[in-house]
């Protein structure tokens, strides 16, 4: 015997078009439509909260939920012009725009992989990915074809993104991690000064602009966190002066 959890989810001409339960939490499930409804469930199915303020009226083609955060969740929608992928850290109470410079091209899945800012999108012309959040993106894996990609899976053990396609079959990388930024960046102008310093000071107290992703371009000694003395190798490396050990400066 089958029962219903849920009334109606869609705006009331809609279908269901993604389910995304929370690995994290079991009990909390979102729901996404064709007709731009989106809502979530955070005991089970007992009461769903519509949480489609902020979100484009375009089709909702898939939810991801971040594997250890029950409430950060990436949303892809289809069509053109407003924004592609949205990012929202408090189970879609509020929602972000993350499309950056990504390709104008409906997005129809997404994965994180390995961090929450290193994240990858399918779209209809290919893959792209990004290291900081949705601030910058860029071409995906080389070897994919400019080809819609329906379905993008990790495998974290194996460190292997999975791309299903429509009408090319499916391929599988080795993503190997984020891809290198300059650290010590934060702006991603393409160089180390002193307003880079500034902003990690930002991040610290909690007064960081909108938009600006601090990790991992302002990690300046590469050791995992974010904290005052990448404010000082930033400083130092804004000067001109070196510091043994630390990766201010270089690829990462």
């Amino acid at each position: 015997m089958k029962t219903p959890i849920s009334s109606d989810l869609t705006r009331g001409t809609g279908t269901i078009t993604t389910i995304a339960v929370s690995a994290a939490d079991t009990l909390t499930v979102y729901v996404g439509t064709n007709d731009g409804n989106a809502q979530v469930t955070r005991d089970g199915g007992l009461t769903f909260t519509n949480i489609s303020a902020g979100l484009p009226a375009r089709v909702i083609t898939r939810i991801v939920v971040d594997p250890a955060d029950a409430k950060h969740v990436l949303l892809t929608v289809s069509g053109f012009a407003s924004g592609h992928i949205f990012e929202s850290s408090d189970a879609g109470t509020t929602w972000r725009n993350i499309s950056g410079n990504l390709v104008d091209a409906p997005a129809n899945s997404a994965a994180f992989v390995g961090s929450p800012t290193n994240i990858f999108v399918g779209t209809d012309i290919g893959v792209f990915q990004t290291a900081d959040d949705g601030v910058t993106w860029q071409a995906g894996p080389a070897g994919l074809p400019n080809v819609i990609v329906q379905d993008l899976v990790y495998q974290p053990a194996a460190n292997l993104l999975l791309a299903g396609t429509f009408g090319r079959g499916m391929f599988s990388f080795a993503v190997g991690g984020a891809p290198a930024v300059l650290r010590g960046d934060v702006n991603a102008d393409g160089k180390v000064d002193a307003f880079d310093a500034l902003l990690i000071q930002q991040a610290l107290v909690a007064s960081l602009p909108n938009g600006t992703a601090i990790f991992p371009r302002g990690d300046a000694n590469c050791n995992g966190t974010i904290d005052s003395g990448d404010v000082v190798l930033v400083l130092r490396a804004a000067v001109g002066l070196q510091t043994a050990g630390a990766c201010v400066g270089t690829n990462r």
